[in-house]
This record gives structure tokens, sequence and C-alpha cells, in this order.
């Protein structure tokens, strides 16, 4: 899938100065500075609002802000690209009996039975409905995935014995082109207060690095954090609006499904062909 980055550094900074509206008394452990400017800030962070936009404010009434801004993204390895397989696609567990078959002189080499859904993911258990018990996981293992093929080490089952089987099979699967890319916003802060700006843009930074492990479980890795001024936005004019921006680096490896499969779960069988007379008989 592709991550949303914006969501997630939305969702981040509104929780955190969310936080700080209802710790108050917190603040003075994010920022270093006076008494005075801590109180302020702790007073305007509880009657004031602090939007989080993704985009630019349209008027004034939206200041003061955070806005999220894509800089630029850039495919960083094209040779990354690969094709996987999603094993968790859709496994189902299925029950079906089999008959035991030992042909001393076939490819198995061992006592074996054939499940009807393939491919076989594993065995959860066989019961010899011959003899009637359960037969110990170590009499067992999957042989071959592709043609669902069980074959025993155990004396406990003998040929034609019947055997019940709960196993796991593929049903679908799903394929995913999967590629890296290096992503860079800009989350700008605009007041129309100097000072407000600065605070703001200190107290976004905090949160970003704070949050830092939850965004790597998103799927952004390798962050870093940089910062700038801006000119004052002249298009609110006679409104004054103070910008600083910190920028926000990452990786991050989306993968986009492009091809669903289907297992063929079985074969049936309803012509025959008479080799004798060379035509063709329904059964």
């Amino acid at each position: 899938m592709i991550p949303l980055v914006e969501d997630y550094l939305s969702e981040l900074i509104q929780s955190k100065l969310g936080y700080l509206k209802a710790n108050p008394e917190y603040v003075g452990s994010v920022l270093s500075t006076s008494e005075t400017r801590l109180a302020k800030l702790r007073a305007y962070l509880q009657s004031t609002p602090i939007k989080v936009i993704k985009g630019y404010p349209r008027t004034p009434n939206e200041l003061p802000c955070v806005c999220i801004l894509l800089s630029n993204e850039e495919e960083s390895q094209i040779g990354l690209g690969d094709y996987i397989d999603d094993e968790d696609a859709d496994i189902r567990q299925h029950t079906a009996e089999g008959e035991v078959v030992f042909r001393a002189d076939g490819d198995m080499g061992a006592p074996y039975t054939r499940v009807p859904n393939v491919p076989l993911v594993g065995v959860y258990q066989v019961v010899n409905k011959t003899k009637g018990f359960v037969l110990d996981p170590d009499g067992y293992y999957v042989a071959n995935e592709s043609q669902g093929l069980i074959a025993f080490t155990t004396d406990e089952v003998e040929d034609e014995d019947i055997v019940e089987i709960t196993f796991d099979y593929r049903h679908t699967a799903k394929v995913h082109m999967e590629t890296l890319y290096e992503v860079n916003y800009r989350l700008e802060c605009w007041s129309q207060n100097g000072d407000l700006t600065v605070d703001l843009y200190h107290l976004v930074k905090w949160s970003l690095l704070s949050g830092r492990d939850g965004l790597d479980g998103k799927g952004l890795f390798r962050q870093k954090l940089g910062g700038t001024d801006f000119e004052p936005a002249t298009s609110y004019f006679p409104e004054f609006v103070y910008r600083r921006a910190l920028t926000f680096w990452c990786q991050i490896a989306p993968s986009v499904p492009i091809e669903d499969i289907t297992y063929v779960g079985g074969v049936e069988v309803n012509q025959s062909v008479s080799f004798d007379t060379g035509g063709r008989t329904d059964d």
C-alpha cells in the first residue's frame, strides 16, 4: 500500500498539541526559555486552537496554523522494484479424507496420501480413520506443496488406510510491485506574531522527534529534520504573516497490487478418450 504521509504527520501534530493544551504545565519540559514566555504560551495554547491543514491557508481567519506541504518526492532506487507474493493473502483451512498409498518403486519411496486443495501450506491434524486414532505430528510431513502430497514416516499407517487430514492451503494470493521513495515535506508555521511563529516551530519539532518511533512503525523510516525561515506572506496584506518551516525528510517503500492469483483447487475428469477407436465418450 501507499502510506499517506500527510495524514500521519497531521494526526501526530494534532495529538501532541492537544496534549499540551490539556497539560499546559508540560510546555516547560519541551521548551527551554524564560518563565514569562512559557506562561504566555501556556495561556495561548489553552485559549486559541492551532489548526493543522494540508496546503496553504486561504484566509487570515485560519491563522495560526501549521501547513503540511510536499516539497518533493522521488523514486530513489529503480533497481529495488520487485514482484513479491503476499503469502497471507487468503489462507484457508479444509478437512478431507484420503487413502494411504505405498509404492515401493514410486517417486515417494514412503507411504503417502494426497489432499485436493493446493498449494498446501501445512497440516494441522491427521486422523487414521481405519484404526481410530490421531497420528503424532512427527509421523508425517508435507512432501510436495504444489501437488498436495503428505508423506508418512510412522508405521502407524498402512497401505489402503483411510486418513482424515485437516490442513491449510492458499486459496488466493496477490502479487505486488514495491519500490523505494525519498519524500520531503515542509511543515510551515504561520501566525501574525513573530514570537508565536517561533514557538510553534519548536513545538512541531518536538512533536516529530517525540513521535519518531510511531512514524517509523507506520513505514516512515530514516527520518531527518531541518528548518528555514520564509519571507512574510505579502498576499495577506495589510496583515503581516510570519512563516517558519520545519523540513521533514524520510524514506517510504510503497507497494501496489498488480495481479490477483487464484490457485487451481482440483481437477475433475468428465471425459474419457478411447485409444482403441480414436473416439471420445462422455462419462
